[in-house]
């Protein structure tokens, strides 16, 4: 028989939450530190600013050049805010996309890794994300609770090598019984967002790691919610409830949590950074038993979040260091197995664990950080907005350029995503028997099919060609 689950839930941000894309900004071009906030610069104003300056070959000279010098060596002496105000003579707050507040500790220049968003600067956690989770603690439950599970794990701490090469492969097989997934999650307001520095804390010494480049990155403040649905179909022979869901996840943090606080309280000097984190992993723990779900996700998941060892570190301890020998060859030795992995990636600031949220079937209490902007209300819930008015929606749609209409540098032309990816690919919306696909630039992270966007363009009118395609707005 099959059963079939469809559900909306509800998730709450305990710590900062980051999901990144891979995209880097840099300190050369993309962003300046004023304060204790980030400013995005607006490239679009940039450009505008150079096209009207009677000095512009001989300044957008000297920016490339500090640009590429920047890319090139992060000890560069270009400085973006220096160049913003000495030599276009503009303060970065003229010219800002967006900004946000920096926990950081160092002023040097350093990269941002940037997380998923959609056109407007709202971030989203993916339904991949909520469905990584959500599939690695039903292996961890199957492993731990199912007779079958449990025999796989005594083969393949007996015969490590033999189950090396297949390991994989029946795993998957397994996880193929359970058809999971999870919506991309409602939009955040783009307020939500801050620059943390991340670092790493090593668990039996209680120590940062300070040596080599400080790391930021783009998170999800905590106490932020935000909704997704979950959908499950299901032939098992008994039936698989939300309460299950609830069940293995709880159970899956619950255990490499537990290892955790026994390291830290092993430490012989604790500090103000290990006692920190020592609370929060407490604090989670005493949520687990009092039955609210808590599990990871994102950046900073740590080993033991997405891979059977917690498994085997349980099942035999004295077998676990092999087990890494044997599923981790490439890397070098380790020494500590039982306490491997000894490090956890923390907020430098708060010494707060990253990705930790909360999950559960009815909306969290409302507060001032959880009210959805006026675009996020739309995008969440668009059946009760529709009931409140009775004003029908207007219809988006991409129009053509007017007839006689001649293409100029920076001219402004609809588009429709026909390719989404790294990077996007639109159809330019010129005349119905002119729509050329061209790369969009301006837009480092996927967008949907269908999208319809507003770009300008670069075109050379003596050989009557667009040289380029950028990114204005969504329409």
């Amino acid at each position: 028989m099959l059963h079939k689950i469809r559900q909306t839930l509800y998730f709450k941000t305990l710590s900062p939450v980051s999901v990144t894309t891979g995209e880097k900004f840099s300190p050369y071009s993309d962003f300046v530190l004023e304060g204790k906030q980030i400013i995005y610069i607006d490239k679009a104003k940039l450009k505008t600013i150079f096209e009207n300056h009677p000095n512009r070959d001989n300044l957008i000279d000297h920016y490339v050049e500090g640009v590429v010098s920047g890319m090139d060596n992060n000890r560069s002496r270009f400085d973006l805010k220096k160049y913003l105000r000495n030599f276009l003579k503009v303060e970065p707050t003229e010219i800002t996309l967006r900004k946000h507040s920096a926990f950081i500790k160092e002023e040097r220049k350093i990269i941002v890794s940037e997380i998923l968003k959609n056109p407007h600067f709202q971030p989203y956690i993916p339904g991949s994300s909520l469905k990584g989770a959500c599939k690695t603690a039903l292996l961890y439950d199957w492993l731990k609770n199912n007779p079958k599970g449990q025999n796989w794990l005594n083969n393949l701490v007996k015969n490590l090598y033999d189950f090396r090469s297949k390991a994989e492969s029946d795993l998957q097989k397994e996880m193929q019984n359970y058809k999971i997934a999870f919506s991309d999650s409602s939009v955040l307001p783009m307020e939500c967002m801050s620059i943390y520095q991340i670092t790493r804390l090593n668990l039996k010494e209680g120590k940062t790691k300070e040596k080599g480049i400080p790391q930021l990155v783009e998170a999800i403040n905590k106490d932020y919610t935000f909704s997704a649905e979950f959908r499950s179909e299901n032939e098992q022979e008994e039936n698989f409830t939300l309460n299950d869901l609830f069940r293995v996840f709880a159970q899956f943090s619950r255990d490499a949590n537990q290892r955790d606080i026994e390291m830290l309280s092993q430490i012989k000097k604790p500090n103000e950074t290990t006692k920190k984190l020592l609370l929060f992993y407490e604090e989670i723990q005493e949520k687990l038993e009092n039955n609210q779900t808590c599990f990871k996700i994102g950046s900073g998941k740590g080993y033991f979040f997405n891979s059977v060892g917690l498994a085997v570190y349980h099942y035999d301890k004295k077998k676990f260091a092999e087990f890494l020998q044997v599923f981790r060859p490439a890397q070098k030795k380790i020494n500590d197995a039982q306490n491997f992995p000894i490090t956890r990636v923390i907020d430098a600031f708060e010494a707060t664990p990253w990705g930790w949220l909360q999950v559960d079937t009815q909306p969290f209490a409302a507060s001032s950080k959880t009210q959805p902007s006026e675009t996020q209300t739309q995008s969440i819930e668009p059946q009760t907005l529709q009931s409140q008015s009775t004003e029908p929606t207007p219809e988006i749609r991409a129009d053509y350029l007017k007839p006689g209409t001649k293409l100029k540098k920076g001219a402004s032309i609809d588009a429709i995503v026909v390719q989404s990816g790294k990077p996007n690919k639109v159809k330019l919306m010129i005349a119905p028997e002119n729509e050329p696909v061209f790369e969009l630039r301006g837009y480092s992270s996927p967008l949907e099919v269908g999208s319809i966007l507003i770009c300008t363009i670069e075109y050379n009118e003596k050989k009557n060609q667009i040289l380029d395609v950028i990114f204005k707005k969504l329409k």
